[in-house]
């Protein structure tokens, strides 16, 4: 059973992973709208789908780069990010090809990098709360019981009274 408790040290792992790829999403997303390239990209389609179980937006786009090279792109975007974006035939955008976010849309880089930063404080706080509960979880079931502290003290007994040979 405790070897079966440790599987919970799974969760403050994923947690921590998830907080580090939010993060590195930021610093692409900040840098990208620093040192990227302004560019305007042509919204080819945008999708809209606003389901309870599933709410989200799909647009693809397509832009010339400024060494001349015409990329597309599809994306499937937050619904609040994609709705902000449905009124747009043209959208200025930033490109940085070496980002780990290589296109930032300009309307709604304030909302997505806020959104971003919310889910690294949210991933982050989630970490710490689970880490915390697994430590003392952890420390709480590998205490001895008052039964093996008597039996490991009758044991302890029992050697010393053994006459050395």
């Amino acid at each position: 059973m405790k070897k079966l408790l440790l599987l919970f040290w799974l969760l403050p792992g994923y947690l921590l992973f998830l907080t580090s790829y939010e993060a590195i999403t930021y610093w692409g997303l900040t840098s990208t709208y620093k040192n990227g390239a302004s560019l305007v990209a042509h919204i080819d389609e945008l999708k809209l789908k606003n389901m309870q179980a599933q709410s989200n937006g799909v647009i693809q786009i397509h832009f010339t780069t400024s060494d001349g090279l015409e990329k597309q792109h599809t994306f499937t975007l937050p619904i609040q990010l994609a709705a902000q974006l449905q009124n747009y035939n043209m959208i200025p955008i930033r490109y940085m090809e070496s980002s780990s976010m290589p296109i930032v849309f300009m309307p709604t880089y304030d909302f997505h990098k806020d959104m971003v930063l919310m889910n690294v404080g949210i991933t982050f706080i989630s970490f710490l709360v689970t880490f915390f509960i697994g430590f003392k979880i952890t420390k709480y079931s590998f205490k001895p019981t008052e039964a093996e502290r008597l039996n490991q003290a009758v044991q302890d007994a029992w050697k010393t009274m053994q006459p050395e040979s």
